[in-house]
């Protein structure tokens, strides 16, 4: 994830943690991440969590930017 406000500690999601867990020499890559979500995204529920838990843990991150830009 590259949003500024991205902190993995912060993620509530544990399908998401899982997903963006650092691999061997740090964080998953995009090829990483595409594979990953490939394979997790062959259940049409999980796709479905997967695509509401990252949207809601986007707008936490963006509300996160917009504290701290504030001060």
């Amino acid at each position: 994830m590259q949003h500024r406000a991205y902190d993995r500690s912060l993620i509530v999601s544990e399908v998401l943690r899982r997903l963006l867990a650092p691999g061997i020499g740090g964080p998953p890559g995009p090829d990483d991440l595409r594979a990953r979500l490939a394979a997790a995204c062959a259940d049409p529920k999980v796709r479905d969590y997967i695509a509401r838990n990252v949207a809601l843990e986007l707008d936490a991150a963006h509300a996160r930017s917009v504290e701290r830009a504030r001060g």
